[in-house]
């Protein structure tokens, strides 16, 4: 039996949506009786942190880190051992070794200006190389395949979308999470894409309101930008319980973001039971999420005053149509079917 191999420095990196896209896909490879006749072996840095308690699915870890290990150390070894396919889930992959990548999104090229020069020159030069190498090509929304075919002249982009699973939701032990007025959340990091100047604009535009950050955004405002705001509370990095709490108990999801590939956060929200989501009116989002939710100009924090006192409600029958829509399931059929012939 020849072995998928999977390139495991994920398992290294801060986990945001591309790493939980790679956790979510080997999940399915473990889990899924589907799976059960074929063999997984997750390659992994030295300073990955590896799951304790997977049996099919197989992780082992080489010397290297970061790119050195993702470009000399892993196809070196998949070599060695006589490996077909390497399959790639978070946007990089080898120069030198043939198998399937997924770039999420172009947000490098089409955002250049949030990126410093060096990483956009590393990122591009070892993208373009991966492009002309590794096929097929998966991404995860028919806005990112347009924008990859499009800049890069290829036709073999698959889109496998993302997914979510059903969340359950418990009550926490945080009591600085367990707030005394109702309060609109937002996910998000310091990338400038993800737009938390709007949340902060919203925040000064209606103190009526409490608006909770969970990210890594508390650092890039100064003291000074929010010593008058007593209605904007950001709660730093919280585990999936903490996370889905808030997703559970607040007024509305916002995630007013200039670009995404997907967005899954908007998922989470949904599987958690956030009735009330309100998204950027960009082309990805109405691809994603359709008429489901309610959208606002991410450019005009104006147009969000309205829908903070009412936008529109997800029933209970389509909260179960997009979670029937997304699964990780169909997203690991997807890139199994496109991949198993070359095993």
């Amino acid at each position: 039996m020849n072995t998928i191999y999977i390139n495991g420095k994920y398992l290294s990196q801060k986990l945001t949506g591309v790493q939980r896209y790679a956790r979510e896909i080997v999940y399915e490879f473990e889990n899924n009786s589907i799976y059960k006749d074929y063999s997984f072996l997750v390659v992994c840095p030295k300073d990955a942190v590896i799951p304790l308690d997977y049996k099919h699915v197989k992780y082992v870890k080489i010397k290297g880190s970061g790119y050195y290990f993702e470009q000399f150390t892993l196809p070196k070894y998949i070599k060695k051992n006589k490996g077909k396919i390497l399959l790639n889930l978070c946007n990089l992959a080898p120069i030198k070794f043939p198998g399937a990548c997924t770039i999420h999104d172009l947000n490098l090229i089409d955002n250049k200006e949030f990126y410093s020069f060096l990483y956009r020159f590393v990122v591009k030069y070892i993208t373009k190389r991966n492009i002309k190498r590794y096929d097929p090509i998966f991404t995860v929304s028919n806005f990112s395949k347009k924008r990859i075919e499009d800049y890069y002249n290829v036709k073999n982009v698959v889109v496998t979308s993302n997914g979510v699973r059903e969340k359950e939701v418990v009550d926490i032990d945080n009591q600085k999470l367990k707030f005394d007025r109702p309060y609109f959340f937002t996910v998000g990091s310091m990338n400038k894409t993800k737009n938390l100047n709007y949340i902060i604009d919203a925040a000064k535009q209606n103190p009526e309101y409490l608006f909770v950050i969970t990210g890594g955004a508390g650092n890039i405002y100064s003291d000074e930008s929010l010593e008058s705001l007593d209605n904007v509370i950001f709660t730093g990095y919280l585990g999936d319980k903490d996370i889905n709490y808030l997703y559970s108990k607040c007024e509305a999801f916002i995630l007013p973001s200039f670009y995404e590939g997907f967005g899954i956060p908007p998922l989470e929200a949904i599987a958690c039971g956030c009735k009330r989501i309100i998204l950027s009116d960009i082309e990805v989002f109405r691809e994603c999420y359709g008429d489901y939710v309610s959208y606002c100009d991410p450019n005009n924090v104006n147009t969000i005053k309205p829908l903070l006192k009412e936008s529109k409600i997800i029933t209970e029958d389509e909260r179960n149509e997009i979670l029937s829509k997304y699964t990780w399931f169909n997203v690991s059929k997807i890139i199994f079917d496109s991949i198993k012939e070359k095993i």
